[in-house]
This record gives C-alpha cells, sequence and structure tokens, in this order.
C-alpha cells in the first residue's frame, strides 16, 4: 500500500491490539523476574530497582522519539511510576492487602 501526501497510513486494530498487548505484558513481567530466582526483601528490593531502570529507560527512549530531554524525560517517568506505586501500596494498606 503506497502513501500519497496528505494521507495517513493506519494499521488495523487487531495489529494495534496484539502490539499493545505484547508492551504491557512484556513490561508487567518485569517486577515478576527476581521472584523466579530469590524471595523475601532481596526479590522486592531486586524487582524495584529493575522497574526503575525500565520506567526511566521508557522515558529516556520517548524523549528520544520525540526529541524532547532524555534525562527529564526519563525522571519523569520514574517519578510517575513512583506515584503510582505509592499510591497502590498506601490503598493496600487501608484495605488490609497481605503479602505472603
Amino acid at each position: 500500500m503506497e502513501v500519497e501526501a496528505g494521507e495517513d497510513a493506519v494499521g488495523s486494530a487487531a495489529a494495534a491490539a496484539g502490539s499493545s498487548f505484547v508492551a504491557f505484558a512484556s513490561g508487567a513481567v518485569i517486577p515478576i523476574l527476581p521472584f523466579f530466582v530469590s524471595s523475601g526483601r532481596t526479590a522486592i528490593v531486586t524487582a524495584a530497582l529493575l522497574v526503575a531502570v525500565a520506567l526511566f529507560a521508557t522515558g529516556a527512549t520517548v524523549g528520544m522519539l520525540t526529541g524532547g530531554p532524555l534525562v527529564r524525560r526519563g525522571l519523569r517517568q520514574l517519578a510517575i511510576g513512583a506515584a503510582a506505586a505509592v499510591v497502590t501500596y498506601a490503598l493496600g494498606r487501608l484495605f488490609g492487602a497481605t503479602l505472603g
């Protein structure tokens, strides 16, 4: 399919759904990986570090693709992820969720 001037190339809904699934699944597996080889505090700290690196890398990649500042975009994404983790932890404490 050739795209003429002024036209947008749009993929199919199925391709968008599939790529979205792969992106979310690959991101979701990152914090789980340390628990396959470790447990307890070691696995939790390792998972937190892996997620922090992934969040920063995601933000920096967006900065690179959009021409924005890599470090600022990476730190912004890391801050958003940290805020989401704090809210999730607070809700878990509020509703009495436990690990183990």
